[in-house]
């Protein structure tokens, strides 16, 4: 296994210069780059292969790995995948809204969908390895960022070779194979001002954070890190645990995703439906409600108010949907003769 980390290492630096070479105006040096980025390749493939000839038959691809799932070859190289693709990015930058918070680091991981059910619904999920890349940037990381995700100046000297931001999003927005079906991340909203629709293709995206609050609105807490706990995922602790780095958390998020899309009754279809509109919120924060779940609110008249008042797109989401609840919930008590 040292060797195949070691090789997948000299890939990623073939991958990182061969995004250089595919950004440059200048022609010369992208064949190179390319068959560096190959070889790289063919090497781990090879390295994979014969780990699995020479493998017990326990620890094989396809036999159960630590949670139960069927193990995937080293990297995910030769798995042999169909059917749908997701794309689950992260982001750091440098503040919260461009242009003058630029992205600073990016990761990505892929889930693919390897059958289908009897419905026509994509399953069987299997996650890749993540893959994170430090972006170039022109002005300063803030404190008040760095103490978020650790990222210093000194992470960008010359050894670190950042990318620049449009081979970026070239590599990870529209690779030529395998075509992306769908991108999704934790709180998308924040990504896509970054990852414009025109970057990405129009591509339908999930939101996460949107979707836990669908699915498990009495979690104690939404943020990808909270669910992971409390949805008891397995994963491995040394690549989730550097919380607020692009990969963990782009990590982080794939596996809370799967666990969505094996949630019974639950589609790809809704998933990005409710991603389309506000996030439906799971405690309301306001007056003598404060801390109080919004599905237990009975007072249609402080609904009401809300909608008359300047609060959040989500705010008045919420209380229009919970407002539209009890509503239809009072058309449908029986009505009762008097004697």
């Amino acid at each position: 296994m040292n060797r195949i980390s070691a090789l997948r290492r000299r890939r990623l630096e073939a991958q990182a210069q061969l995004l250089k070479a595919e950004a440059s105006p200048k022609r010369k040096g992208r064949r190179a780059a390319r068959r560096r980025f190959i070889l790289a390749t063919a090497e781990i493939l090879r390295a994979d292969l014969n780990n699995r000839i020479a493998a017990p038959a326990a620890a094989r691809p396809g036999s159960p790995g630590p949670d139960g799932r069927p193990l995937q070859p080293d990297g995910s190289l030769t798995a042999m995948f169909t059917d749908i693709l997701i794309r689950v990015v992260d982001l750091e930058t440098t503040g919260f809204t461009p242009p003058a918070a630029e992205p600073i680091e990016i990761g990505w991981i892929n889930l693919r969908a390897t059958q289908r059910d009897l419905a026509g619904e994509p399953t069987g999920w299997a996650i890749n390895l993540p893959n994170s890349a430090l972006v170039r940037h022109a002005g300063p990381i803030p404190p008040e960022t760095s103490a978020i995700h650790h990222l210093t100046a000194e992470d960008f000297g010359p050894d670190a070779n950042p990318l620049e931001w449009s081979a970026v999003t070239s590599w990870v927005c529209r690779p030529a194979r395998p075509g992306v079906d769908y991108f999704a991340a934790h709180n998308a909203g924040f990504e896509r001002q970054f990852l414009t629709d025109q970057e990405t293709r129009d591509r339908p995206w999930i939101c996460t954070w949107k979707c836990a609050l669908r699915l498990w609105p009495e979690a104690p807490a939404h943020s990808n890190q909270a669910l992971r706990y409390w949805r008891s995922l397995k994963l491995d602790r040394a690549m989730a645990n550097q919380t607020h780095r692009a990969g963990p958390d782009a990590y982080v998020t794939a596996h809370l995703l799967r666990d969505m899309l094996e949630q019974p009754g639950v589609t790809l279809a809704q998933l990005v439906a409710w991603s389309a509109e506000p996030a439906l919120l799971a405690r309301c924060q306001i007056g003598r409600w404060r801390g109080t779940p919004w599905r237990e609110i009975d007072d249609m008249s402080f609904l009401r108010w809300l909608l008359d008042r300047d609060f959040s797109e989500e705010v008045h989401f919420t209380a229009r949907y919970h407002l539209d609840r009890l509503s239809s919930a009072a058309e449908a008590e029986p009505v009762t003769e008097g004697a």
